[in-house]
């Protein structure tokens, strides 16, 4: 593809999206890959959901990461907030970001937000399946 249609690709992606950069991808897992090294996840926890496709676990190995899974909300399916608390009172383990899935055309992302910047680390939204105006933000709080 000629780099000029990428650029403006980018370009209109920010634009759209209120966004100061983007950086276009070949799939889903390489967008995942090279946020989790822009994260600097290498020999550290990043807590995700078990219920998503083997990708995202795939690429936080790869990031040189190790996946800690989080239990989902029952009703939606997303990562519970009110979970993530426990793994961040452990001593014995370093988390460097939160991988969110947003499934089903629901986002959960505002309390993530909250709870990444309280604990100092990175979220990394995975919108793979929520990549369209008009979805569905699920319970935002706690």
């Amino acid at each position: 593809m000629p780099r000029q249609i990428v650029r403006d690709f980018e370009r209109l992606f920010c634009e759209k999206f209120g966004v100061r950069d983007a950086i276009a991808v070949n799939s889903g897992t390489a967008a995942l890959e090279v946020a989790l090294h822009a994260c600097s996840v290498r020999g550290k926890a990043v807590l995700t959901t078990p219920y998503t496709f083997p990708s995202t676990v795939s690429a936080i190995i790869h990031a040189g990461g190790y996946p800690l899974f989080c239990d989902v909300h029952p009703e939606t399916g997303l990562l519970d907030a009110n979970q993530i608390h426990r793994h961040f009172v452990r001593d014995d383990i370093e988390i460097a970001a939160i991988l969110n899935v947003n499934l089903f055309g629901r986002v959960r992302s505002q309390c993530l937000a909250i709870l990444a910047s309280a604990y100092g680390v990175f979220l990394i939204d995975d919108n793979a399946q929520c990549f369209r105006p008009g979805v569905t933000p699920v319970d935002n709080h706690f």
